[in-house]
């Protein structure tokens, strides 16, 4: 699912990781703790890819997309965990969006037009369901429990 290979990353001098060797398979249920600046936030920054290691290679698995929530996103939100989480899900929830646009679209169309739309409505529903969108709600909440 992930695999993280020869990371080095340093600040201002400092070295934060170095020959960092890191294998999640899928099931995985990962707890990352260390003090404060230990690197636990740059290490996912990195996993995020907002953050680039000075030598080494954050590997994805096929299909896999990574959502990053900063610890310090939640203050000036004024919204809830929940929100928050789901938000982090960009791709799903830009489907979603493109699906109900199309549905409105397909009510409102006919003739080949309808039928090139139904057709990205079905490309793009398959896709979804592949990426997890139907149940991304239900593991939201679980993973917040």
């Amino acid at each position: 699912m992930l695999k993280l290979r020869d990371i080095h990353k340093t600040y201002v001098g400092k070295v934060v990781f170095e020959g960092l060797n890191w294998h999640i398979r899928p099931g995985d249920r990962i707890g990352l703790c260390g003090p404060n600046g230990s690197g636990k936030s740059t290490l996912l920054r990195i996993i995020a890819g907002l953050v680039e290691p000075e030598r080494g290679e954050c590997i994805l698995a096929q299909g896999v997309s990574i959502g990053y929530l900063p610890q310090d996103g939640l203050h000036a939100a004024g919204k809830t965990v929940f929100q928050e989480v789901l938000e982090s899900c960009t791709e799903i929830l830009a489907m979603e969006r493109e699906l109900e646009k199309l549905e409105g679209e397909l009510s409102a169309t006919s003739g080949e037009i309808a039928e090139q739309r139904l057709e990205r409505y079905g490309l793009l529903q398959e896709l979804y369901r592949q990426k997890g969108g139907y149940a991304l709600r239900s593991r939201v909440e679980a993973v917040l429990q």
